[in-house]
């Protein structure tokens, strides 16, 4: 495949895989592993047609819009104001999660205080964001290889120890399958991203289907595969973020890798989501870069 085809699975990997992949083993672990593995894929293969219609609809619309748009373009002004009214204050919201989880991520490898870490992340990132598109492609591309192959490190280092107990994976209970429902529906939410993946993949769009379901499957194997090693290790004990419960069990080394892991996943969401933002008030709202 193309460079940029891969660039624009991996926008859609860095707003998807952010997160919410830390509280996946929690709600599985409350509603039994293979419960949680059946809603998983429920919702996995509903978001990924969702998100496929909604790369059709970005595909035959004329123009650089951002969702704010095309709800304004075939739901009209209410239609628009209500999209725009979830993009500003959902954003916003998991933006100011993000720069205080990456603080806390880094605080808990390196020695300085997480509101530093926050401040440096805030200054990198939105300089990244102001630069756009093209700085982001690179970046998002660059980080997500990084924080891919620090999950399948941390994923081979725990599968092959003699830490996970198969009984903690035997759980089935049809009554918990919406236990799992907000947080794997969270987790695969990056609607936001396919108007900037058309935008990545200029001259290429005919491949915007092959990347949605490809950056779906992975996000889907991603999340099965973290749940079953920290839920087969953890239980019952497994904490609503994945990582804070780890550090006596794991060791320092993967207690590192996945503080590593869960930096660089807040890194990618957050440039995801950053500029979707800001290309929401510039096509959107006409407003000055």
């Amino acid at each position: 495949m193309n460079k940029i085809i891969y660039k624009a699975i991996a926008m859609l990997l860095g707003v998807m895989i952010g997160a919410g992949i830390f509280g996946i083993p929690y709600v599985f672990a409350k509603a039994g592993f293979l419960t949680g593995l059946i809603a998983l894929l429920i919702i996995g293969l509903a978001m990924t047609l969702i998100n496929l219609y909604v790369g059709e609809i970005t595909l035959r619309t004329k123009g650089n819009h951002q969702l704010t748009g095309y709800a304004s373009i075939y739901l009209g002004k209410t239609g628009k104001i209500l999209m725009a009214f979830s993009m500003v204050f959902g954003i916003y919201g998991a933006l100011i999660a993000y720069l205080i989880g990456e603080g806390e991520s880094l605080n808990a490898i390196l020695p300085l205080s997480p509101i530093f870490y926050s401040l440096i992340f805030f200054v990198i990132m939105s300089l990244l964001i102001y630069f756009g598109l093209k700085a982001i492609g690179e970046s998002e591309l660059l980080m997500g290889i990084i924080k891919l192959t620090i999950f399948l490190i941390i994923f081979l280092a725990l599968f092959f120890s003699d830490k996970i107990k198969a009984g903690n994976l035997m759980e089935f209970n049809t009554g918990n399958i919406f236990i799992p429902f907000g947080v794997v529906l969270f987790a695969f939410l990056a609607t936001a991203a396919i108007p900037e993946m058309k935008e990545e993949l200029i001259k290429k769009e005919k491949y915007l289907k092959r990347s949605l379901i490809i950056g779906s499957l992975i996000a889907l194997v991603v999340y099965a595969l973290f749940a079953l090693v920290i839920v087969g290790i953890s239980g019952q004990e497994t904490t609503e973020v994945a990582t804070v419960g780890l550090a006596h069990l794991l060791g320092q080394k993967i207690y590192v890798l996945l503080n590593l892991f869960a930096v660089f996943a807040m890194a990618t969401a957050f440039l995801g989501l950053g500029l979707a933002l800001k290309e929401m008030y510039i096509y959107d709202y006409k407003l000055n870069k």
